[in-house]
């Protein structure tokens, strides 16, 4: 583990601290994990898998279709969450 160098006392205290937990009381939680050991990742026992969407499964015949099968708005609607 590594740390910038601007990074303050604080910072590095709680990461510090959040390591020290889990490695004192992570093992309290792997009854609630499931390891996948072809992905190599761990997920929590109530995770479902999103739908994944394909760009095959899209209809392209009309850019307008495609537009409005995208999630979420425009690039410019971005901007306000920062």
């Amino acid at each position: 583990m590594s740390f910038p160098y601007f990074a303050e006392d604080d910072e590095v205290d709680y990461v510090l601290g959040a390591v020290h937990f889990v490695a004192k009381h992570g093992w309290k939680l792997l009854p609630q994990y499931d390891f996948s050991c072809r992905m190599g990742v761990w997920h929590h026992v109530s995770w479902e898998h999103p739908e994944k969407k394909r760009l095959s499964d899209m209809p392209i015949d009309d850019v307008d279709t495609v537009r409005s099968s995208v999630a979420g708005g425009s690039v410019r609607d971005l901007a306000v969450h920062r």
